[in-house]
């Protein structure tokens, strides 16, 4: 299965940010050092980030960056596997989801029944790393047999992490599952794989460590291949390590809107007012979403943080558009059709 998706980097709760996985089986491990012995795993049908999560996204939602490498597009990295949980919580109760997770100190407890964001089991992980049912890839690494093509590792990434999504995708449309970082996922962590086949498996039932995959900036191509895994303690921060998000597919409608992003944004581009205040829309260069009225985190911005529509409005809406209802510098409504100045800023419309 093969998906086409925009090259630019999205926020985490837009639709074209995530990858629908249908669910499938294939072969897990490839019996070199702990990724043994090598198993038949299903598992159900989920949809993941095609990035990881970056440091633009953490900052938005948690007000804060453990980074030790900086960059609004880098991943963020030095997050502890507590912090990517409470990370997904508070994105799902942002965007009226259940939360996936209940947290009560260290006692963390996963609802599989709720819509929320989660981290990965390490079988979806590697099931997504491989392109999904059956293993269709075949390729050592994610996308390719060739490390220099889909992973930042330690003999080209220039001793530290590299932006989300320069690196060529797999066939699912994700990036960096190979390489830049680790990612943080569910699972406790067992030395060996058992030797029977399983559905849906959560790791091990009693460990201090959890689950990483897919190797990161600092490490050999050994450690960036598809089925490779470490074990991390969930208290220690380190730059190369971080997350991307996950949702289950549970039927509703917020799945049915991942299933068919294309349709969604085409839908979101051929309105002719904002969904939430009834305006027209902004002009292109506006400080301000022409689809939700989210103020942008930078000039430079792409897409919307909240509803992750491209900024640019399409052609045929900036000739329909003959005024501009907001300020385009503090995105106060204009008092009336008349006004030539925002009453706020003085900005002239």
């Amino acid at each position: 299965m093969e998906r086409t998706f925009s090259e630019t980097t999205l926020a985490p709760g837009a639709a074209l940010g995530f990858v629908r996985i249908e669910g499938g089986t294939f072969s897990m491990g490839d019996g070199e050092g702990n990724a043994a012995p090598v198993r038949s795993v299903t598992v159900s049908g989920f949809s993941m980030c095609k990035h990881l999560v970056t440091q633009r996204e953490w900052y938005a939602m948690m007000g804060n960056n453990p980074s030790k490498f900086k960059g609004d597009d880098l991943p963020v990295e030095s997050v502890i596997w507590q912090a990517a949980i409470e990370y997904a919580n508070k994105l799902s109760q942002k965007e009226g989801l259940v939360p996936a997770y209940t947290m009560n100190g260290n006692d963390i407890i996963w609802d599989r029944s709720a819509n929320g964001y989660r981290l990965s089991t390490e079988a979806e992980w590697e099931y997504a790393a491989r392109g999904g049912n059956g293993s269709p890839e075949d390729f050592k690494y994610s996308g390719s047999d060739d490390v220099d093509k889909v992973a930042w590792y330690g003999k080209n990434s220039a001793g530290s992490t590299q932006p989300v999504g320069q690196k060529a995708p797999n066939t699912l449309g994700l990036y960096d599952m190979s390489g830049n970082v680790w990612e943080w996922c569910w699972d406790k962590y067992a030395s060996k794989y058992p030797s029977l086949a399983e559905t849906d498996p959560t790791g091990a039932t009693s460990s201090p460590f959890r689950v990483l995959r897919g190797g990161g900036w600092s490490d050999s191509a050994r450690h960036v291949r598809c089925a490779s895994r470490v074990r991390g303690l969930t208290s220690y921060q380190f730059s190369n390590r971080g997350f991307r998000l996950v949702r289950s597919l549970l039927g509703d409608s917020t799945s049915t809107v991942l299933d068919d992003a294309a349709n969604f944004v085409e839908a979101v581009h051929q309105r002719e007012a904002c969904i939430e205040c009834g305006a027209t829309f902004f002009s292109s260069d506006s400080m301000f979403c022409w689809n939700c009225g989210a103020k942008y985190l930078e000039d430079a911005a792409m897409f919307c943080s909240r509803c992750g529509v491209e900024r640019k409005v399409p052609e045929s809406k900036d000739k329909q558009t003959s005024i501009a209802m907001f300020c385009n510098e503090c995105g106060r409504p204009f008092d009336s059709n008349d006004s030539n100045f925002c009453n706020e800023c003085g900005t002239k419309r």
